[in-house]
């Protein structure tokens, strides 16, 4: 089941960033749908994949498939693997501050439910790092 904003908000106080299960049911307050996974799938609904803030599919494997790595590990060596990539975090959070301005979110989505022990919760962190108000709490 898709999880909902819930908020009432005009143009200009959109929750900017918001997460969710690609597996999720589309709905109009998503706003643009971006993909931050190392694969995709015909089923996958989604505006724009944006792989290069995919972690590296080996550590994806490692984390999410065969389990052989704590999730510290894996946020630590997906945080090594964005360093180099911080212009495309600022890019992230340009879009999405552009898109607010205009009434509307942008949405990141992946594999888990939620963002919590996954690459979205780094990419919020960083993203937050830049911008406190752009992914509220969910």
């Amino acid at each position: 089941m898709a999880q909902r904003c819930g908020c009432q908000h005009q143009r200009g106080e959109g929750k900017m960033i918001k997460s969710k299960a690609i597996i999720s049911e589309k709905e109009e307050s998503d706003g643009l749908r971006i993909c931050v996974t190392t694969r995709i799938h015909d089923e996958f609904d989604f505006d724009i994949w944006w792989k290069d803030l995919a972690p590296q599919r080996e550590l994806m494997e490692a984390y999410a498939v065969n389990k052989t790595i704590a999730w510290e590990d894996f946020r630590a060596a997906y945080e090594r693997e964005l360093e180099p990539k911080m212009a495309q975090i600022e890019a992230l959070v340009k879009l999405a501050q552009e898109l607010e301005r205009e009434g509307r979110d942008v949405t990141l989505l992946c594999y888990e439910p939620s963002y919590h022990q996954c690459q979205r919760e780094v990419i919020r962190e960083k993203c937050l790092a830049r911008d406190e108000k752009i992914w509220p709490e969910e």
